[in-house]
């Protein structure tokens, strides 16, 4: 990437515990940047976890 923030996923309205993102393509970076817009109510959002892989050998 050029040195600019690129969005590669958007998600609105999700309730779920568990959410993955899968690209088309490999993404090659050294940063992550994930933007909360909003807590469904409650006072405070959390992130426990947050996991990136190399694409799979074939």
């Amino acid at each position: 990437m050029d040195g600019a923030w690129t969005k590669l996923a958007a998600v609105r309205g999700n309730y779920q515990r568990h959410r993955r993102h899968r690209f088309a393509a490999p993404v090659a970076t050294d940063k992550l940047r994930v933007v909360i817009e909003a807590t469904n109510g409650d006072p405070s959002a959390a992130i426990y976890e947050i996991r990136c892989y190399a694409p799979q050998a074939e």
